[in-house]
């Protein structure tokens, strides 16, 4: 879900500002950040482990997983488009629902560190279709670190090659669908029968979505950080998130076709890269290999690296850290905030845990990280009505409740049947870490209550910029009001006279 592009939208607001401020961009633009920012790693791992589990039923999973992906995105995309503000997932639960629910963003910081488990023991893995006598665990460890240093001097990938980055992959996909579709047995690809009993598992299916929910997630990004710069935003907003899940989500199930046409439900692969050797030419085996999945991987490390960091920098600016957090280096990072998560992934990783796990993890922590930043959408209307009415999406509030509820059952719902999937050991150990956690925010705000500082207010404090806002809507709102009772006055005060002149004719 992390993107390949994710330096694409900072690079826009830092370096390329001014340009933004002047000229507003369009759906098109719009809708090419958000491919960027979704394409990734991701599907390299999920799609061998997806079609092995559900074979043919793989085109129904990809359906519902960008149906599942526009259903979710909607209501969170609302609050962020009205009530601009840093790290927006952890920002309005706190401001919107309450601190203790937004310090559950925690969760989405322990998914990064997970994917960056992840990510070092498959790029690993990858390098080893190349040179097979590589030792994939100092690989792991080591690449991890590259970009840990990458990112603790101030070098950022820029526009431009991100943006080639992600041509290099969409190409590179398309070739392994041009030339693996000449080698598809028909017969893997029967649909009849997918869902009768035996064939297919509901609770597999929801697995499978899960997987490929990661893949798919991160579609309305671009437009949750780039709303006020877009033309037309209450149109073109939802057009972009929707366009980039049917684009990227059908580009990855031909992929999927492709792949268990090839080799079958029955018949396991390591990795894309040792099935695409089997059919794809030496320069473009290449390309999908070095261009394709080194390059995804290399850039999502260095993606998820900068957004760890930025939650736990924002979470440090309450005060929920202690101040070392905040101290800046002479490149304007902040060492600790990015150091803590790369030593922590490189734990996870001497665990040697299977790929599968850290995959249903991610998954599950995803999954109910997507079902919080619903919430600050129930109550953004009774907090701040006014700048509602001018929200690029408006909802009805008896609408809003019914979506979020069933958007966040079918969330749980795919969580269980993932956790369900798995040993219980691993979720017990993460339900350990959370409860940990919040004994330390409970200690953390008793400590700093000691010291005159109250965490929890801070925590709930709105920014002057919101109240601000809401108090000249509010007052536009008034006088639009009183404007509109003066002309319904002058109106009525004419028909008067029209009846009374009509009156003494008559007469």
């Amino acid at each position: 879900m992390i993107s390949c592009s994710f330096f694409v939208v900072w690079r826009i607001q830092t370096k390329e500002k001014k340009s933004m401020k002047k000229r507003k961009i369009g759906l098109i633009t719009l809708t090419a950040f958000c491919i960027g920012d979704t394409i990734g790693s991701g599907i390299f791992a999920t799609l061998p482990e997806g079609v092995s589990r559900i074979g043919s039923g793989v085109g129904y999973a990809w359906i519902a997983t960008i149906l599942l992906t526009i259903f979710v995105s909607i209501p969170t995309l609302i609050p962020s488009t009205v009530l601009p503000c840093p790290s927006s997932s952890y920002t309005l639960s706190c401001r919107l629902i309450s601190p203790y629910i937004g310090f559950l963003e925690i969760v989405s910081v322990i998914n990064y560190i997970t994917i960056l488990a992840f990510l070092g023991t498959f790029f690993g893995s990858y390098l080893e279709i190349v040179f097979p006598n590589a030792p994939k665990t100092i690989v792991s460890v080591g690449i991890i670190l590259l970009m840990w240093i990458i990112n603790l001097f101030g070098v950022e990938s820029g526009t431009k090659l991100q943006n080639l980055i992600v041509l290099v992959l969409i190409v590179s996909f398309f070739a392994y669908i041009a030339s693996g579709s000449v080698h598809i047995h028909t017969n893997h690809l029967a649909v009849s029968s997918v869902f009768t009993p035996g064939k297919l598992k509901i609770e597999t299916f929801a697995v499978v979505v899960g997987l490929f929910y990661n893949c798919t997630g991160g579609c309305f990004t671009q437009c949750l950080v780039l709303s006020n710069e877009v033309k037309k935003p209450e149109k073109n907003l939802i057009r972009s998130g929707c366009i980039t899940a049917i684009f990227v989500g059908s580009l990855f199930c031909l992929m999927s076709i492709v792949t268990l046409g090839i080799i079958g439900k029955s018949n396991s692969i390591d990795s894309l890269g040792t099935l695409a050797k089997q059919f794809m030419p030496t320069g473009l085996w290449y390309l999908f290999i070095i261009g394709g999945a080194w390059g995804a991987m290399l850039s999502t490390m260095n993606a998820v690296i900068l957004s760890v960091g930025y939650r736990l920098d924002t979470m440090a600016e309450d005060g929920i850290f202690p101040a070392f957090f905040n101290k800046k280096n002479r490149f304007g990072t902040k060492p600790v905030c990015i150091t803590l998560p790369v030593a922590i992934a490189i734990v996870v990783i001497g665990l040697d845990l299977p790929l599968f796990f850290l995959m249903s993890i991610n998954t599950v922590l995803c999954i109910l990280a997507s079902v919080l930043r619903l919430l600050p959408v129930l109550t953004l209307n009774k907090k701040y009505p006014h700048t509602y009415k001018r929200a690029v999406i408006k909802l009805p509030q008896k609408l809003c409740y019914v979506w979020v509820a069933l958007a966040t059952a079918v969330c749980i719902g795919i969580s269980i049947s993932t956790i369900a999937s798995t040993t219980g050991t691993i979720w017990w150990a993460i339900l350990c870490i959370l409860c940990l956690l919040y004994l330390y925010l409970m200690l953390r705000v008793k400590y700093l209550k000691s010291r005159g500082y109250d965490l929890i207010e801070k925590m709930s404090q709105p920014y002057d910029e919101w109240q601000e806002r809401e108090q000249h809507y509010k007052m536009e709102d008034l006088n639009n009001n009183e404007e509109e009772k003066a002309a319904t006055g002058r109106i009525v005060s004419c028909l008067s006279k029209e009846r009374y002149a009509y009156g003494k004719t008559e007469s």
